[in-house]
């Protein structure tokens, strides 16, 4: 938290110190670039790669084929190497008719999801991929409408009631959040 609000308070100074408060547009712009500098620490090797992806849930298929042009098995290696570092899990299946349903994979940490979309709003980020699960909790990071909980497996739909961020803040806004 005080490396969040450092960044923030940085981005506040570095737009204009002038002001007496700190301005929302401040705020978000401190949590991307907080969310950009642990991602890199944590997961900087495979940030690159993630960022290829430009989505936060994806399938082998969808990696091989289309995001790395690479074999099913290379890019199954390099989801065994991103869930065994903590970067993504398991979080559902997608039909895949006349086969069997593929795996569908989800970054797991916030931040990274945030950091591997860097042309997505924070806030917009907040409230269409990140859900809070209404048994345990858990951040469930996804673009889909139905979600899988990766920590205790309940079921549920993306809503907005659910979305970690209850409301998309829309255009430009000069509206103060600390008064």
């Amino acid at each position: 938290m005080i490396r969040l609000c450092k960044r923030i308070v940085a981005e506040q100074t570095r737009s204009s110190e002038a002001d007496t408060c700190v301005g929302e547009r401040a705020v978000w712009q401190g949590v991307r670039v907080f969310s950009d500098e642990r991602a890199e620490e944590l997961f900087g090797q495979y940030l690159g790669e993630l960022k290829r992806i430009n989505s936060p849930t994806f399938t082998i298929s969808e990696l091989s084929s289309t995001v790395f042009r690479i074999s099913d098995q290379a890019a199954r290696r390099k989801v065994q190497l991103w869930g065994e570092t903590g970067i993504v899990s398991k979080i559902g299946e997608v039909p895949n008719p006349p086969n069997r349903p593929a795996y569908l994979f989800g970054v797991v940490d916030l931040r990274v999801g945030v950091a591997m979309l860097p042309g997505v709003d924070v806030q917009e980020f907040l409230y269409y991929n990140a859900f809070e699960c209404p048994s345990c909790g858990a951040i469930s990071v996804t673009n889909r409408d139905e979600i899988v909980c990766p920590k205790c497996a309940t079921q549920f739909d993306a809503s907005p009631d659910r979305a970690l961020l209850g409301r998309v803040i829309e255009g430009e806004t000069t509206g103060r959040l600390f008064d």
